[in-house]
């Protein structure tokens, strides 16, 4: 399995396209995690300092032929090589209500996991729709018996790690509003 998440994980770094999405959403330092709490954190003292320095600059993470593009890919595939075990969550519909059950399904898993000691790190690679990453969409698939009318609405691996830090959040007054 961890053969098809790191071709999956290459596919999208390598479709531009696909990897400047999630480049996108990647919020570089406390500043950035802090005013947009909602994206990819890449936080800690090694990246701040990166960024800082100068050495860390988004448009470096989506050019492949920038040494921060080759020097991150062993960085991004090493993990995946760490799996103790992988759990997914599907179903047999595609409504908005499937979605948000599989949704609220796999954040009960990860809270239970995390109440275990557990890590969990979502890859959803191999679950998306894009021309380069069929072959990992379709292999993913067989090897977890997904059937037809079924849909795999998420996939992380699994194993024991540190203790994660809490995870930026909006406040709910950025979000909720009387009417």
């Amino acid at each position: 399995m961890s053969e098809v998440t790191k071709q999956a994980v290459l596919s999208e770094m390598h479709t531009h396209r696909t990897h400047k999405e999630s480049v996108d959403l990647m919020r570089m330092g406390k500043s950035e995690i802090e005013a947009s709490p909602d994206g990819i954190d890449m936080g800690g003292v090694f990246l701040e300092t990166l960024g800082l320095l100068g050495q860390l600059e988004k448009d470096d993470l989506v050019n492949p032929e920038s040494s921060t593009f080759k020097n991150g890919i062993p960085l991004i595939l090493e993990p995946l090589e760490t799996a103790m075990g992988y759990v997914f969550v599907k179903t047999v519909g595609t409504t908005r209500k499937d979605q948000i059950d599989a949704g609220r399904g796999y954040v009960r898993m990860n809270l239970k996991a995390t109440e275990l000691g557990i890590a969990m790190h979502p890859l959803s690679q191999a679950l998306q729709e894009f021309e380069e990453v069929a072959p990992q969409f379709s292999e993913i698939r067989k090897q977890l018996s997904v059937k037809p009318q079924e849909t795999l609405q998420m996939f992380a691996r699994i194993g024991y790690g540190g203790k994660p830090n809490p995870s930026p959040r909006w406040n709910y007054e950025a979000k909720v509003r009387n009417s």
